[in-house]
């Protein structure tokens, strides 16, 4: 097992080694200071003020204002300079207060958890989290899982895979604890005022645990080589990256104007 490895994982790890090493590397390993970017801010907002009102810290009616005291005070990093131009920070915002302003809760259901952190296992390692919301209808008994999302819906869609991995992985903790897979797993895109929903499907979850124990797995035997390679991507890695003031990809420069250093393994050492 790699001198690296750590006593536990989680799906922000597990998708960060899949998607770039040397992030987790630098992050994980390293100790490299985190840099904010402003959508991260944004949506570190919602769910601080979703949280308060699923635990009921603050009524649905005060969502709104809540949103317009401290949206300026905490999303303060700088947006993407050619979505800035558009006005950008401004359509998030009022996107967001419109959620806000028409939230009502999940009145049919009953909250059995809220930001509840939880400890299962995968590939016999600790595999931890945090579910945003845990609903059981009134009626029915099913259980939802919920989680909050403010990207677009276009990021979204590109991604919705990979999201619905989380929740897949996160129903182990459900069955564990209720004796039963949850019946639903949702998505709440702030943003857009709506949401994407899924039923439970065992096949799904198979696939997904799967995914989870070949990433872990590996990184169980990597060494310092495999570390430090990324597969560049322009928009993450020079907008998104918490790390993109360490690495050479989070330089614009690193990509050539027709794309060529995209989607290809590559070391990322600044």
């Amino acid at each position: 097992m790699s001198e690296l490895w750590t006593d536990h994982v989680s799906f922000s790890q597990i998708s960060m080694v899949s998607e770039c090493p040397f992030q987790y590397f630098l992050l994980k390993m390293a100790g490299v200071k985190a840099i904010p970017n402003a959508f991260a801010e944004a949506g570190n907002l919602c769910h601080e003020l979703l949280s308060g009102w699923s635990k009921g810290e603050i009524p649905p009616a005060e969502l709104p204002a809540m949103w317009k005291k401290r949206f300026p005070k905490e999303v303060t990093a700088e947006f993407p300079r050619f979505l800035a131009s558009k006005g950008y920070a401004e359509k998030l915002f009022n996107a967001v207060l419109t959620y806000f302003e028409n939230f009502t809760g999940f009145k049919e259901y009953e909250i059995l958890g809220s930001e509840k952190e939880f400890v299962s296992m995968i590939s016999g390692e600790k595999f931890v989290g945090i579910i945003d919301l845990i609903l059981r209808h009134r009626e029915t008994g099913e259980i939802t899982l919920v989680d909050f999302k403010s990207c677009s819906l276009a990021s979204f869609k590109k991604n919705r895979d990979q999201m619905y991995r989380q929740l897949f992985l996160y129903s182990k903790y459900i069955t564990d604890q209720y004796g039963c897979p949850p019946a639903k797993l949702r998505f709440e895109l702030v943003k857009e005022s709506s949401f994407d929903e899924r039923a439970y499907n065992p096949e799904d979850f198979i696939a997904a645990r799967l995914w989870a124990e070949t990433v872990i797995e590996a990184m169980k035997t990597m060494d310092l080589t495999e570390w430090y390679t990324a597969q560049p991507d322009f928009f993450r890695c020079t907008n998104l990256c918490s790390c993109r003031h360490e690495c050479a990809c989070g330089k614009p420069e690193f990509f050539r104007k027709d794309g060529s250093n995209e989607n290809k393994r590559t070391t990322a050492v600044a």
